[in-house]
């Protein structure tokens, strides 16, 4: 049952409010003093709580609030990304501050008016498929690489994306580092517990037919500016990540370049 928006949550909610936009109003200072690392931690430590506060579980805030507190989320999350890549004040938007702040500011009261400000830009994920590790991986014909974006119930939130076949091998490797992948849901209108499914299919001339011989997948908390490897599993793919058994034991992975647009 959801908790009452009255009394103890109220307070609860105001109390949180005030602590980040104290947060924020300290990661500006930091900023501004070219305390960048400084800067970007207080972000992150916002961004956290704010993902704990917005899960299903939580009711202190309702469900159209949360929508709000996401997409800041988000932003403050690439936010911090861009100080701890860049370590520069410039590639800091005061603007996309300045619109948290007001949000958190609105939300403060128990009714969240009509008009509050769009937290803008959205971002958005682009993905480079790198290369993916497998042994035998010249054997595999006409190989490419999936990817979806699933609920945590495994529906479809967005269509799928495909890569070109490749043709490239290197020992353990197929190589695609194909033009980027993106996706066009913003990463704060991504529910929660979604995850992001790379397969790879390839083509098996003797069943006539394109076969799955792999998976991976991305939680949302791993999405993260720059490279990454991910564990590969057997098929079939399990979409509720419950039953997930290694492809091998050797320290192969599926290589991706992530970065964020707007």
């Amino acid at each position: 049952m959801a908790a009452s928006s009255s009394g103890t949550n109220v307070d609860e909610k105001r109390k949180l409010l005030n602590e980040w936009l104290t947060h924020l109003d300290e990661a500006n200072s930091k900023r501004q003093w070219g305390q960048v690392v400084e800067a970007a931690q207080h972000y992150t430590r916002i961004a956290r709580q704010m993902r704990d506060y917005t899960s299903q579980e939580s009711f202190t805030f309702s469900d159209h609030e949360k929508r709000y507190l996401q997409q800041a989320k988000q932003d403050l999350h690439d936010q911090a990304v861009t100080l701890r890549d860049f370590a520069a004040s410039k590639d800091h938007d005061s603007k996309i501050i300045d619109n948290i702040k007001q949000v958190l500011m609105s939300l403060s009261i128990e009714t969240v008016p009509k008009g509050l400000p769009t937290l803008v830009p959205l971002s958005r994920l682009s993905i480079v498929v790198e290369r993916i590790g497998l042994k035998n991986a010249a054997q595999h014909s006409q190989p490419f690489i999936k990817i979806s974006v699933l609920s945590q119930e495994g529906t479809p939130i967005e269509d799928t994306y495909e890569t070109p076949y490749s043709s490239n091998f290197e020992k353990d490797y197929i190589i695609f580092n194909c033009n980027p992948i993106k996706l066009k849901t913003p990463m704060s209108q991504l529910p929660t517990g979604c995850a992001i499914f790379f397969e790879l299919c390839h083509y098996k001339h003797s069943k006539r037919k394109t076969s799955t011989k792999c998976f991976a997948f991305m939680e949302q908390d791993e999405v993260k500016q720059g490279p990454i490897a991910l564990e590969i599993y057997k098929k079939p793919t399990d979409v509720t990540r419950k039953k997930l058994n290694l492809l091998t034991r050797k320290e192969l992975y599926l290589h991706l370049t992530l970065s964020f647009f707007y």
